[in-house]
């Protein structure tokens, strides 16, 4: 890989990452915590992470808003640590709103 940037050609995806990883955390993009409106009746604060696959919602605030909770599938999340958690429930067609912005998902329930 070093040979690709001190030679000025296009750096291979693999030398980008390393280039990234490289530079002082003040570069990364943080997380951000966003007013959502769940189900259009419950004001909760969010985090808004980008590189996130999938949503997750807190068990009792599916308790609080009386939501049906699926238990048929099951997903195996890699934690931001390096940890692995099983997660089984899920809530399907969750209603959020950012701002102006109405949006569906499916969100695992921990």
């Amino acid at each position: 890989m070093d040979q690709i940037c001190t030679q000025n050609k296009s750096p291979a995806v693999g030398a980008a990452l390393v280039t990234l990883l490289e530079r002082p955390v003040e570069f990364a993009i943080p997380f951000r915590e966003v007013e959502v409106v769940v189900m259009g009746q419950h004001h909760e604060l969010g985090l808004l992470d980008e590189g996130s696959e999938i949503v997750i919602i807190q068990e009792d605030l599916c308790d609080e808003l009386g939501l049906e909770v699926n238990r048929k599938q099951r997903l195996t999340m890699q934690t931001a640590n390096g940890g692995k958690e099983e997660i089984q429930d899920y809530v399907e067609y969750l209603e959020l709103e950012v701002g102006e912005v109405k949006t569906y998902a499916h969100a695992f329930v921990v």
